[in-house]
């Protein structure tokens, strides 16, 4: 019999193979990132594990843990802190290590400071007696620092009048 035009079938209109070869473009890059997401945080997760172990091996047992520290107690035991930003007010008779994006000293160390991260700013009250011992991008030292500076990856900025 007869067919019209109108009747027959049509293959998937332009319009429509555009748009589903878009969406499996879409979901092909958001299936890449979420990997790649995992892949990082999995790096970041083993760096992280790799400093603790390496802190614990200088006797930092003492961990503290939180997104912003800020201390303002004097700190009698070897403490490892680690958060986003930390800042150390009070004084420490004891080493100190911290891992964190920024960090700032204010009062007297004791013991050596071990400082893993982004930058370090050693304030103008700030007083380190035993040294430093650093994997950072930047130092910037406006207080006193007795003793060595060892580490690497660090550009020291020092703003002090020594």
């Amino acid at each position: 019999e007869y067919m019209s035009e109108e009747v027959k079938k049509k293959g998937m209109s332009t319009g429509a193979k555009w748009g589903t070869g878009c969406g499996m473009g879409c979901l092909t890059v958001i299936i890449i990132i979420a990997v790649l997401a995992f892949i990082g945080f999995r790096v970041a997760n083993a760096k992280l594990e790799e400093v603790t172990l390496e802190m614990k091996e200088f006797g930092f047992e003492n961990v503290v843990k939180q997104q912003m520290i800020e201390v303002g107690d004097e700190i009698t035991e070897p403490t490892l802190y680690m958060g986003q930003m930390v800042k150390i007010i009070g004084n420490c008779s004891t080493n100190l290590a911290i891992v964190a994006q920024m960090a700032e000293i204010h009062g007297k160390v004791d013991g050596k400071v071990y400082f893993r991260g982004q930058m370090l700013t050693i304030q103008p009250e700030a007083e380190l007696l035993n040294g430093l011992d650093v994997k950072a991008q930047v130092v910037q030292k406006y207080g006193k620092i007795h003793g060595e500076i060892t580490g690497e990856g660090y550009a020291l900025d020092d703003k002090s009048d020594q």
